[in-house]
C-alpha cells in the first residue's frame, strides 16, 4: 500500500454482521456509496470511516465511487448501527433498506421551496397542552388518544401548523398516507413530500436530495419515512403504531414504534403516537413511565351498540344468524349501508374432527389446542407449540381440516337472498364502490369504514378473525372492533359479532369498558413473561453446520431462554425463543453462531407484531 492510499471500512448488503476493509487513493467520507469486490462478486457498499492498517492482510481496492458527497448523513449511519443491533442484522442490510433504491447516477438536487405558511403554535389549545405536558414532564414520547377519526385528522393539520422545523408523519397504509399528504399539501404546498417505497429510482433520488439539502419540510409516508435524511427534524408522529403495516417483513425486520423511540433517544426529538385505540404495548409503555398520555376530550362521542350472536352448527350454509338477518334487513329497508367482514385466511379457535367431533388436545396436559397457523397449534397452559396432525388422533380416520365459507360463497348467498339490493366485494388494492348497499370484504375494508358510513358492521365468524398468533389474536380483534366503534359514532348504529364461542372473555370486554381487557391481558402476559414483559424471538436456521450441531445449539440457547418450537422442514428449522432481554439474548446468539460457524440464519425480533 502506497503512502497516498488509506484503508476504509465498507458495509455491504449481506447477512454477515461485519464490515470489510478496502484500499482507496482518494478522500472519502462516511455515507458515500462505492463498488467493491467481495469474493467473485462486485457489490454496492457504504463507507463507514477510515481504519488503521494492522499489516495482516492484502487489501483490495475500491472499484468505483458513486457519490461526490455523502448521501447518508451521519445521524442515519448511527441509526443504522443501532438497528443492526436491535434487529440482529448487518449494517449493510439496514443501509440498503434506507437507500438501496436510490439511483447510482449523479442527479442534480431540486431547487428548495420557501415555506409558504407561517406557523401559529398559540392557535390550537390541544396542541399547546401536549407541548406543555412534554415540557413539564420531560417525556419525549407521548401517546395521544382520540375518540373519533375526524378529531385525529384535524390534529394532524394543527400540529403541522404549530411546529417550526421539519416533521415526519408515519402511517401504516398507503391510503392513509395519501389522504393526509393531500390534506397537508393543500396548506403547505411543495414543502410536503410523499415518502414511500413505490416509484422509480430517479423520483426517489430527487425526493431524497430535496430532504438531504432542505429544511422546514413535512414528510408524510409509510415506515420508510423514518429514515428521512432531513437535518432539522423537530417532531415525529407515528399514527396507530400497533397496525401491521408498521412492521417490515424483510430483514431488517424493524417496526415504526421501536425505531421512532430510538430516534427520539438518539437525537432528542419528540415523538407522538396517535391512536384511536391503544394496544397492550402502548398501555405497558405508559404504565411503566416510558411515555406520557394525553387524551382528546373535545369530541362528543357515542358508541354504536355491540351484539354478540351465537353461530349454529349449520351456519356455513345460512351465513347469518337470526339476529344478524333481522338487523341486516332492517338496515337495507331503511336505505342504509352494511359492511360484512370475513377473514378468509383465518383459522378456527379450536380444531375438531369432522368425523367423530373430538377436539384436538395437548399431548402433555390435555388442554384444547389453539391453532396459530396452518401447521401449528399452541397450548396456553404448557406454553408450547405442537405440529397439528392431519388426521384425528382419537378415531384415527377423520380429517381435521374445517371447511369455512369464503368471501365468494358469502356474496353468492347474500345475492340470492337480497337480489334487489346492490352487493359488492372489495379486496386489497382494489377501488371501493361505496354506492352499494352491502359491502363484503376482509380486514382490508376496515380503513374505509369512515368513508362508507355504514349503519351495520357484521363479523361473519369472529372466531377466525385476525388469528395470526396465539397470544395476540384476542387483542387484535379487540382493537379492530374498538377502532370500528370510533368510525361509526352513534348509538343507533350496530356491530354484530357472530361467534361459536360467545363465552370468550374478549367478547364480554367489548360489551364493557376497555380497562377490563387491558388489566387481564397485562396480568396474563406478565405471568407468562410474554411481550411486552419479555422477548419472543423467531430464528430460522438451515445449512450443514446447523443440521450437524442442532441439539447442541438448542441446548445452549435454552441457557438464555425457553425454546417453544423446533420443527424441521425442507432442512430449515424455525424456533421461537423466549428471553427476558433482547440485547443479552442477541449477544449470546452471536457467540453461539460463531462457535458453530452458522451462516445460514435469519432473525425476527418481533414475530408477534
Amino acid at each position: 500500500m502506497t503512502n497516498q492510499q488509506r484503508l476504509v471500512s465498507v458495509a455491504v448488503d449481506i447477512p454477515a454482521r461485519v464490515c470489510f476493509t478496502y484500499k482507496t487513493g482518494i478522500s472519502l467520507k462516511p455515507g458515500q456509496r462505492v463498488l467493491v469486490p467481495l469474493g467473485n462478486r462486485k457489490l454496492i457498499g457504504w463507507i463507514m470511516g477510515y481504519v488503521e492498517d494492522e499489516g495482516k492482510y492484502h487489501y483490495k481496492n475500491i472499484l468505483k465511487v458513486y457519490d461526490d458527497y455523502p448521501l447518508i448523513p451521519k445521524h442515519l449511519i448511527e441509526l443504522a448501527r443501532e438497528i443492526s443491533i436491535m434487529c440482529f442484522c448487518s449494517i449493510g442490510n439496514v443501509l440498503s433498506a434506507i437507500s438501496g433504491k436510490l439511483s447510482l447516477k449523479t442527479i442534480s438536487p431540486p431547487p428548495q421551496q420557501p415555506l409558504c405558511v407561517k406557523k401559529h403554535p398559540e392557535k390550537y389549545p390541544f396542541v399547546n397542552n401536549i407541548l406543555r405536558d412534554m415540557s413539564s414532564t420531560g417525556k419525549k414520547a407521548v401517546l395521544v388518544r382520540f375518540y373519533d377519526i375526524r378529531g385525529k385528522i384535524r390534529f394532524f393539520r394543527h400540529i403541522a401548523e404549530s411546529i417550526d422545523g421539519s416533521l415526519i408523519f408515519v402511517f401504516s397504509t398507503i391510503s392513509d398516507t395519501e389522504k393526509i399528504f393531500y390534506t397537508l399539501r393543500g396548506i403547505f404546498g411543495e414543502n410536503v413530500l410523499h415518502i414511500s417505497s413505490e416509484g422509480g429510482k430517479k423520483q426517489k433520488t430527487l425526493c431524497w436530495l430535496r430532504m438531504l439539502n432542505g429544511n422546514n419540510l413535512i414528510m408524510v409516508g409509510t415506515r420508510i419515512a423514518l429514515f428521512s435524511p432531513v437535518s432539522d427534524i423537530k417532531m415525529i408522529i407515528v399514527d396507530e403504531p400497533s397496525e401491521y403495516g408498521h412492521k417490515e417483513k424483510q430483514s431488517p425486520r424493524y417496526n415504526s414504534r421501536e425505531i421512532a423511540l430510538k430516534i427520539s433517544e438518539m437525537r432528542d426529538i419528540p415523538v407522538l403516537f396517535t391512536t384511536i385505540q391503544p394496544d397492550i404495548t402502548d398501555v405497558f409503555l405508559y404504565k411503566s413511565g416510558r411515555i406520557g398520555l394525553v387524551e382528546d376530550s373535545a369530541s362528543t362521542f357515542q358508541n354504536p351498540q355491540v351484539v354478540i350472536s351465537r353461530l349454529e352448527k349449520n351456519w356455513q350454509s345460512t351465513i347469518l344468524t337470526n339476529i344478524s338477518r333481522h338487523l341486516l334487513e332492517k338496515t337495507l329497508i331503511g336505505g342504509k349501508k352494511a359492511v360484512i367482514i370475513h377473514n378468509i385466511k383465518g383459522y378456527a379457535r379450536i380444531i375438531v374432527c369432522k368425523k367423530c367431533g373430538a377436539a384436538i388436545k395437548c399431548p402433555a396436559c390435555g388442554d384444547t389446542l389453539v391453532p396459530v397457523s396452518e401447521d401449528y397449534s399452541f397450548c396456553g397452559r404448557d406454553k408450547k407449540f405442537f405440529k397439528t396432525p392431519l388426521k384425528c388422533p382419537v378415531c384415527k380416520r377423520g380429517h381435521l381440516k374445517i371447511k369455512q365459507p369464503g368471501i365468494k360463497k358469502i356474496v353468492d348467498v347474500l345475492r340470492q337472498t337480497y337480489s334487489e339490493f346492490g352487493i359488492t366485494v372489495i379486496s386489497k388494492n382494489q377501488p371501493i364502490d361505496i354506492s352499494c348497499n352491502v359491502i363484503v370484504g376482509t380486514q382490508h375494508i376496515i380503513p374505509y369504514i369512515g368513508d362508507i358510513s355504514p349503519a351495520l358492521v357484521l363479523f361473519v365468524n369472529a372466531d377466525m378473525f385476525a388469528a395470526r398468533s396465539a397470544f395476540r389474536s384476542e387483542e387484535r380483534f379487540f382493537l379492530v372492533v374498538e377502532k370500528i366503534k370510533k368510525m361509526m359514532s352513534g348509538n343507533e348504529n350496530m356491530i354484530v359479532i357472530q361467534t361459536g364461542n360467545p363465552g370468550l372473555d374478549v367478547y364480554g370486554d367489548l360489551l364493557k369498558n376497555n380497562n377490563t381487557f387491558y388489566n387481564r391481558e397485562l396480568s396474563i402476559r406478565n405471568q407468562l413473561k410474554f411481550p411486552p414483559f419479555g422477548e419472543l424471538i423467531s430464528i430460522r436456521f438451515s445449512g450443514r453446520n446447523w443440521l450437524k450441531n442442532r441439539d447442541l445449539i438448542l441446548n445452549e440457547l435454552k441457557q438464555f431462554g425457553d425454546i417453544y418450537q423446533s420443527e424441521t422442514e425442507n432442512k430449515e428449522s424455525e424456533i421461537l425463543w423466549k428471553s427476558p432481554e433482547r440485547k443479552k439474548a442477541f449477544e449470546a446468539l452471536e457467540l453461539i453462531l460463531k462457535k458453530y460457524k452458522i451462516t445460514n440464519y435469519s432473525v425476527d425480533p418481533t414475530p408477534y407484531f
